[in-house]
């Protein structure tokens, strides 16, 4: 019984390890998006010449393929295009989208665009 008892110990260990580094990884991540937003019922303005600006209640949330601002991601060219189909699919049909973004510099810079069901 005694290494029964062992083996248990030592599995509850490493399962409390790696629970701990995935927490870790998901705050992380949580701040790396800085805030979020839903946008209920939809985005109101998509615009897409070169960036990304997405508006909803009057906010404007940018994403430019290279980076503006010390500490803000860049992203290529095909997120951006994802994100604004994903963005006009929202203003279309009026379905909620979740705004992860960062400020910097008084721009509202996006970090992920999510549709919701």
């Amino acid at each position: 019984m005694t290494n029964i008892f062992k083996r248990a110990m030592k599995s509850s260990r490493v399962t409390a390890i790696l629970v701990a580094l995935s927490l870790s990884v998901v705050s992380s991540v949580a701040l790396a998006f800085g805030s979020s937003i839903v946008a209920v019922g939809g985005l109101q303005q998509v615009e897409y010449p070169s960036s990304l600006m997405v508006q909803y209640n009057g906010v404007n949330y940018q994403a430019f393929p290279t980076s503006q601002c010390a500490g803000i991601p860049s992203y290529g060219a095909d997120t951006i295009k994802i994100w604004a189909s994903l963005a006009q699919a929202s203003l279309l049909s009026g379905k909620n989208m979740v705004i992860y973004y960062n400020d910097c510099g008084g721009i509202h810079y996006i970090n992920d665009l999510v549709l919701q069901k």
